[in-house]
């Protein structure tokens, strides 16, 4: 158990709602990644591809943050 779930399980559970709609989010920009650029004509599916990372990044730069404040205790 991380230290935000001990001190406080109401943060914890906001944080892991926070997180769900990421994960529905990657999964949606995968599934166009691996089924719509294959079919795209060179230009499109490299136009695509750019904007599908820039998805990706702030992906992960939202999780991140989360992953940061629920590991982060100023009690300690």
């Amino acid at each position: 158990m991380n230290k935000t779930s001990a001190r406080n399980p109401e943060v914890a559970m906001l944080l892991h709602e926070f997180k769900q709609p990421l994960n529905i989010i990657r999964l949606a920009n995968d599934n166009i990644r691996s089924r719509i650029i294959p079919v795209l004509d060179e230009v499109d599916a490299t136009y695509l591809a750019s904007k599908l990372e820039r998805i990706e990044r702030q992906i992960e730069r939202a999780v991140e943050m989360i992953d940061g404040v629920n590991s982060s205790d100023p009690q300690t």
